[in-house]
């Protein structure tokens, strides 16, 4: 019997298991790196809690195949509580775009801190290249603009009120977001929410940490609700 023509289907096959097994390998790797960021900083470890992906609304959750929710850290930064995890999910590719692994894997490194109190929506991002018209039309969200073009040209800033939005984002967090702004963030009830592409080094995390507990105390203490 000729075999030969099983060789292709074989190739793509004991390729699918390498590759699932450095992904595996990888995945150990970044759980123990996580889990000893957690252990010296006397936080708590947790390798899944997959609930978070579906916790809060809007980007970078639901979206993509295969959602996941791994490395999560609960802990204290100051007299701040946070949570920080990795998530990825996969968008669809190649010839079997349902399994997992076949799409291409979008990550991120999440960030969540406790607010003080409960706060309208605000977003904050950087300005999009596709440039805030076509943007506009993709989101049906008008980003909102500020004095400085300079700002306008760097950030993206949706909210429900225009004026709310005005009065979080006052002079000083502008030169705050402008000279430390790598994070995209949102204030979504009692939560302000970080995210960025790529999972998050110990330097990364704890800079972040330290970025949006200062974007806390800069949100003016008239904006809570009563």
């Amino acid at each position: 019997m000729d075999y030969s023509a099983l060789l292709p289907l074989l190739v793509i096959v004991a390729a699918a298991v390498v590759s699932n097994l450095y992904r595996k390998r990888r995945a150990d790797d970044r759980g123990q790196a996580v889990s000893t960021i957690a252990s010296k900083s006397g936080w708590r470890y947790y390798d899944a809690e997959p609930a978070l992906g579906d916790r809060w609304p809007g980007d970078p959750f639901g979206r993509g195949d295969h959602r996941d929710v791994a490395n999560v850290i609960r802990g204290s930064w100051g007299a701040r509580k946070f949570i920080a995890f990795d998530y990825s999910y996969e968008t669809r590719q190649g010839l079997f775009p349902q399994a997992r692994g076949a799409g291409w894997v979008n990550r991120f490194g999440v960030v969540v801190m406790q607010l003080p109190g409960s706060l309208p929506y605000l977003q904050v991002q950087h300005e999009n290249l596709l440039g805030e018209k076509v943007a506009d039309l993709l989101t049906g969200e008008q980003d909102i603009a500020f004095e400085s073009e300079e700002f306008n040209r760097l950030f993206r800033i949706t909210a429900d009120d225009t004026w709310y939005a005005r009065a979080v984002i006052h002079p000083r967090m502008m030169n705050l977001l402008m000279d430390r702004g790598e994070l995209g963030w949102r204030l979504s009830g009692g939560d302000l929410i970080g995210w960025h592409r790529g999972h998050h080094t110990e330097e990364e995390l704890r800079r972040r940490l330290d970025f949006l507990a200062t974007l806390i105390e800069e949100i003016p203490r008239d904006q809570y609700a009563g």
